[in-house]
């Protein structure tokens, strides 16, 4: 994907550009913040009138990372939503667990 497509994408679907980029040695919270953008992204392109054919899914998640990284660790995501004390955390909210609660 060439550098306008991607920064055009990026505008078209309101992405934080800072998530962005295959920078992927930040941590969980922001590993979740862009598995959570990934999610809301692809929604949103759905909900959009789109002029030509629309992106797929793996452009969509190469706006933030690999499609192999993704597939092998970021999947896993799915899962955290039974476990709100997680989801919290990984929001990391004012109110959020501390690492300890979390992790012991």
């Amino acid at each position: 994907m060439t550098a306008s497509t991607k920064d055009k994408l990026i505008t078209a679907l309101d992405i934080n550009p800072e998530l962005c980029g295959d920078d992927t040695d930040k941590g969980l919270i922001v590993a979740y913040a862009k598995w959570k953008a990934i999610a809301e992204a692809y929604q949103k392109m759905w909900a959009m009138e789109w002029v030509g054919t629309k992106p797929t899914y793996a452009k969509i998640i190469n706006l933030f990372i690999s499609t192999s990284m993704f597939y092998s660790h970021y999947k896993h995501f799915n899962r955290v939503v039974k476990y709100p004390e997680m989801v919290e955390w990984l929001e990391d909210g004012p109110n959020s667990p501390s690492n300890i609660e979390i992790w012991g």
